[in-house]
């Protein structure tokens, strides 16, 4: 029987099949981690994780010997979280913390050598206010001498123009097993808005059996608002952040007009 959930919480949904599709052998292979593991080593910690949904990033960096706070304002992907964990390594259990809370608006009551916010996280705050105000508090939970990295995607002025003109059409982009003898297909379609700079996507989730019978289909809204380079860098500055080093991949390529990727190191 169909089961079909609209207009939820970002990452309600997702939570059920985030690790299906964006695993490093999922079919959109976000290939991060290692990025994130070099800083680690690098910065030290104990490490703050923002948006750290079902530990795809914050496990491995425990599993490194790091202690790491994970904060989620989604109930559904920190529960997935401590699912693995339980599921996991007893040490590296014990060196993860995991708080349901906003990323503009937590207090800790303390402060971190690292703060990170993977993929697309920061782009979740919708509106300059809430931008500033996790900017606010990762500037109050940074340590001295510690650092803060974002990674977001650079805007495409083709891609925005190719989207606003397709409208709502649905486009398959993931077919992979769902780890129980069945099938799960993903289709999502874009529509901008670019007086905003929202990136309105809509994802649908369709899982078969091993017969090839739908089981539940799951459609959520994930809204995104994009930067540009100089506005993240004129408003990391507003907040008291100094931008020390830019990547266009997480390779450190140098970050070009035509860099898919927007990552900075700040402190």
């Amino acid at each position: 029987m169909s089961t079909t959930l609209e207009n939820r919480c970002v990452y309600d949904v997702a939570a059920k099949f985030y690790d299906l599709c964006y695993s490093e052998s999922g079919p959109i292979a976000v290939r991060d981690v290692q990025f994130y593991l070099e800083l680690a080593q690098r910065l030290g910690g104990p490490i703050l994780e923002l948006g750290c949904g079902t530990g795809r990033v914050g496990i491995e960096l425990a599993r490194a010997g790091h202690e790491v706070v994970g904060l989620d304002l989604s109930p559904e992907m920190l529960e997935t979280y401590r699912g693995k964990l339980a599921n996991g390594e007893a040490d590296v259990r014990q060196r993860v913390t995991l708080v349901e809370a906003d990323m503009a608006s937590f207090e800790l009551g303390r402060q971190f050598a690292l703060i990170i916010v993977p993929f697309r996280g920061f782009q979740h705050l919708l509106d300059v206010e809430s931008q500033r105000a996790c900017l606010v508090q990762v500037r109050r939970h940074l340590a001295d001498g510690g650092r803060f990295v974002f990674d977001a995607f650079n805007p495409s002025v083709k891609y925005i123009a190719e989207a606003c003109g397709k409208g709502r059409t649905w486009t398959y982009d993931v077919v992979t097993p769902d780890g129980e003898g069945g099938t799960l297909m993903r289709a999502m379609y874009a529509n901008p808005d670019p007086g905003k700079q929202r990136h309105g996507l809509a994802l649908r989730y369709e899982q078969f059996d091993r017969d090839g019978k739908l089981v539940g289909t799951w459609i959520e809204s994930l809204p995104l608002r994009w930067l540009y380079r100089y506005e993240a860098q004129y408003l990391l500055e507003l907040c008291g952040l100094q931008i020390e080093e830019s990547y266009g991949s997480y390779d450190k390529t140098p970050l070009e007009a035509d860099s898919r990727e927007l990552i900075f190191l700040c402190s």
